[in-house]
């Protein structure tokens, strides 16, 4: 509490407190909570409180990509990358970015293949811009089919 003096009189000063604002999130869920290799994925989510940028509608815009569990992202590395004349071949994170609709819901399908994934255990992230950026992280898990063995059973002779 902070105390003002005017003119030889102690009065205590009026805390201010700023209008609390509630702060966008964005909620996020899978279709699965495990995957196999080559298997459809499908992420869907709603920015909360969204409201639509009309300054910069690239801001918009939430970008998806994949964690492995040691947290880089699953990159397109291999592939390289060309621009002008120089030839890169640096990793480059495998990032998806999809537009919101006007409620700030979003949706992306996309297959996990072999040739970016892996066994084991994935997070997918969201960010976006909202006054600031916001983000989120859901957890799922690449596991190998289990194939069940058929047992016959022979009567004896």
């Amino acid at each position: 509490m902070a105390v003002l003096l005017v003119g030889g009189t102690i009065l205590p000063a009026m805390s201010q407190t700023e209008s609390e604002q509630q702060i966008p999130q964005i909620e996020l869920s899978l279709d699965s909570s495990s995957y196999d290799l080559n298997e459809r994925i499908t992420i869907s989510g709603q920015i909360i409180d969204y409201v639509q940028n009309t300054r910069d509608p690239s801001l918009d815009l939430v970008h998806i990509s994949f964690l492995d569990n040691d947290g880089k992202a699953v990159s397109s590395s291999g592939y390289g990358h060309q621009s002008g004349t120089y030839f890169d071949d640096a990793d480059k994170p495998f990032t998806f970015s999809v537009w919101p609709d006007k409620s700030g819901n979003f949706a992306l399908s996309t297959v996990l293949t072999s040739v970016l994934f892996n066994y084991g255990s994935y997070n997918a992230h969201a960010i976006t811009y909202q006054s600031g950026n916001i983000e989120q992280i859901s957890e799922f898990e690449i596991v190998p089919t289990v194939e069940e063995e058929l047992v016959v059973i022979e009567d004896p002779i």
